[in-house]
């Protein structure tokens, strides 16, 4: 009678094969974060090597190698546990980037601000949109709604000064990208008659568009800001005098 081998404790299989899984997410994980070719020749050989033990286990068990066999049944069931333990901080860490919940948000930058302008009272300004591609837009402090410039159009000079009552008011410049790919915009800011304080644009309609034909997103883009106030006046204080 023929002694059949040692079966390995079912446990400890259970736990190896799942060991082996979440290293395979971490050879995964490994493959995103490098992206080089060396490391993804060693993540196809890496995630093989799990794959195939795997395999050969699952499929069969009893026609798994010796030495696979032997390998198995020589772990106990605390190294099994501290295997899985260790496996699963590991992956822990290499994938928790992989999660968006656990990600830290990547601030918003400040909009580029293009100037600032202190009003004296007795000046008047304009604004102007155009070379739109395919939407201009420019919100004025706390204005309900923005000017809007369609694909190709010009606002022309449009008045402002009346916008312009509170100590600080903010001009928000934004383009909008309705259809892929590129975009185009020409915001100007002008002071009495023929002070222009802004030129800001990039692209021409028609012809190519903002930053050598980038593609941008579908959606607005916040150009930048330009920024009116009003100087602070303070009055001095006055010191009272005690009759005598």
């Amino acid at each position: 009678m023929t002694n059949q081998p040692n079966n390995p404790n079912s446990f400890t299989s259970a736990l190896t094969i799942v060991a082996s899984c979440v290293l395979l997410v971490v050879t995964v994980r490994w493959f995103f974060l490098e992206g080089s070719l060396e490391s993804i020749v060693a993540c196809i050989a890496l995630a093989s090597q799990f794959t195939s033990r795997i395999l050969e286990y699952a499929s069969n068990r009893t026609a798994a190698s010796a030495h696979l066999r032997a390998w198995i049944v020589r772990i106990d069931r605390s190294a099994a546990v501290i295997l899985f333990a260790v496996s699963i901080f590991l992956a822990g860490i290499y994938t928790r980037p992989m999660i968006p919940a656990l990600q830290t948000p990547t601030p918003t930058p400040a909009p580029t601000l293009f100037g600032v302008e202190t009003i004296t009272g007795v000046d008047q300004y304009w604004i102007r949109a155009n070379n739109c591609d395919d939407i201009c837009r420019v919100y004025i402090g706390t204005q309900p709604n923005p000017l809007e410039v369609p694909y190709n159009g010009d606002s022309g000079w449009i008045p402002i000064t009346q916008h312009l009552s509170n100590l600080r008011t903010v001009i928000r410049l934004e383009a909008v990208n309705s259809q892929p790919p590129a975009i185009a915009y020409r915001f100007q800011v002008r002071k009495n008659d023929t002070e222009i304080l802004l030129t800001e644009e990039c692209g021409i309609v028609n012809q190519w568009g903002c930053q050598n034909n980038r593609e941008y997103p579908i959606g607005p883009l916040t150009v930048g800001e330009f920024i009116f106030q009003k100087p602070v006046t303070t009055t001095p204080a006055t010191i009272a005098t005690s009759s005598p």
